[in-house]
């Protein structure tokens, strides 16, 4: 008969100890495990290969009718209601549209629609003051919630990254100001 003691002893003395076994994980389980994050990764895939619905993109304006010298005789109400124009980004002055970028996304002209770095700044920010004031949207992005309004969620602002990164892809950087400002 061997006692514990003396295997522990053959082991190098009483000080060791024992390992627990771990049960082994499947093969089976491990690639079930697998299965999500590559699930994940084709819907986001998928998602961001759809191109963006050019009927959303059309000019938000109303009708409006002039007689043979050009001059409005009848506006009818746009589909937000009221008098409203569609205003080329040429006729917007230089001015407005810098100030514009400078204030509400610097680095406009070198993003795929998203900017990370804006992203974790208003994380920090919003941890920081315990509120969420600060969305880290950027001009494209908010392009996409003037174009498609919806309620504010997380899973919202992710649906919102998707469409912008599919505007981007859709349209120049002109266009997508242009629509901005209208």
């Amino acid at each position: 008969d061997v006692s514990a003691d003396a295997v522990r002893a053959q082991r190098g003395g009483d000080d060791h100890r024992e390992r627990a076994v771990r049960p082994v994980r499947s093969t089976r389980s491990r690639r079930r495990w697998l299965l999500v994050p590559a699930g994940f990764l084709i819907l986001l895939g998928v998602l961001l290969l759809r191109p963006y619905p050019r009927d959303q993109l059309r000019p938000q304006a109303s009708l409006e009718v002039v007689d043979r010298h050009g001059a409005a005789l009848y506006y009818s109400a746009a589909e937000a209601g009221g008098k409203q124009l569609w205003v080329p980004l040429g006729d917007v002055p230089p001015i407005l549209t810098a100030m514009l970028i400078e204030s509400e996304d610097k680095t406009f002209f070198d993003h795929a629609g998203v900017a990370p770095m804006a992203l974790v700044r208003s994380i920090a920010l919003n941890l920081q003051r315990g509120a969420w004031d600060f969305g880290g949207s950027t001009l494209t992005m908010q392009t996409v919630r003037l174009i498609k309004p919806h309620p504010r969620t997380v899973l919202r602002k992710g649906l919102e990254m998707i469409d912008a990164v599919r505007l981007e892809r859709a349209i120049d950087k002109q266009q997508i100001l242009e629509h901005y400002v209208n």
